[in-house]
């Protein structure tokens, strides 16, 4: 069978057979359906995506096997939050060039709300500080397409992100100050700056001084994960909990974008900080479920930010 000119059926006798042979998930035929598409449009002309057949088809693999939607949050933010606050990473200035480009990394990641590969593709030229660094918009690299780019005719590829300082927030002190992005961003274009290349134009890079090759993608997905590992390890808890709760730096997009949701902003707000393309992938697989326990503690951290939205009692 010529892969390159798959028609319809030829697909769905595929899927059928990931789906009853493989034991393939819904999520997983969505990716084989995906990586096809991006082929067949070319070659042939044909869009797996919109075919109606094909889209019954993984309609009735969902109606046979629902995906399970993961709300609960398996690990704790706010632990790791403390930790940036009041613990070995809490005094931003001096820290690291490791340790400030994982905080930097997490705070971005929770700040903005966006994938990794948003991340990754930020550009190291601030697009606009204002005010004396009251908030500073960030733009990515000019050849980035973002993940929904084709999907949604180039509304899914974010232009730019607004990142607010929260010195004027409600009940600010400045121990909030170690939980500020833009005062982390600030210090650690500074502190890279001396170590970056002059082909380094990505914002964020290796830490390691003799790396001039970029990061990839996935680095940025490690550092997420190493600083859950460390924040955990710092509060003499079992350093595997990244396993053992199954933490995936993916759950920072649902983490942002529903702590955002509590702060009753309406949801195009949230599409447009999570570069969604419709409002029924944020409400299917990013929300993220917290008691009022949880937020409470949460509040009690002081003025954070996550999806572009300060966060505060």
């Amino acid at each position: 069978m010529n892969p390159y000119a798959a028609d319809s059926p030829a697909i769905a006798e595929f899927f059928t057979y990931l789906f009853e042979t493989r034991k393939a998930s819904v999520r997983t035929i969505r990716g084989y359906r995906s990586a096809l598409g991006a082929r067949l449009r070319h070659s042939s002309g044909f869009d797996p995506g919109q075919d109606e057949v094909l889209s019954q088809l993984m309609r009735s693999f969902l109606h046979e096997r629902p995906i399970k939607a993961r709300t609960l949050v398996k690990w704790d933010v706010g632990l790791v939050l403390r930790y940036l606050k009041t613990g070995q990473l809490s005094s931003t200035g001096t820290l690291s060039p490791r340790d400030l480009t994982l905080k930097l990394v997490f705070l971005l990641a929770l700040a903005t709300g966006k994938r990794r590969s948003e991340l990754h593709a930020l550009d190291r030229e601030v697009g606009k500080v204002r005010d004396n660094w009251d908030s500073v918009i960030l733009r990515p690299r000019p050849e980035f397409l973002g993940k929904t780019h084709f999907a949604t005719g180039g509304a899914g590829t974010f232009s730019e992100i607004v990142l607010p300082n929260i010195e004027k927030a409600p009940g600010f002190v400045l121990a909030d100050l170690s939980l500020c992005p833009v005062r982390t961003l600030r210090i650690y274009l500074r502190e890279s700056d001396r170590y970056r290349s002059e082909d380094q134009q990505r914002l964020i890079i290796s830490y390691m001084k003799n790396k001039p090759d970029d990061i990839k993608k996935q680095t940025i997905s490690n550092y997420l994960k190493l600083l859950v590992h460390q924040a955990y390890a710092d509060s003499s808890k079992d350093h595997t909990v990244c396993q053992d709760y199954n933490m995936r730096s993916h759950d920072l997009r649902g983490i942002a974008a529903s702590l955002k949701a509590s702060k009753n902003a309406t949801m195009g707000e949230i599409l447009a900080a999570g570069v969604w393309s419709s409002a029924s992938t944020f409400l299917t697989h990013y929300v993220k479920h917290f008691s009022r326990d949880d937020l409470s503690s949460l509040y009690s951290l002081g003025p954070f930010v996550a999806a572009e939205s300060v966060i505060t009692t």
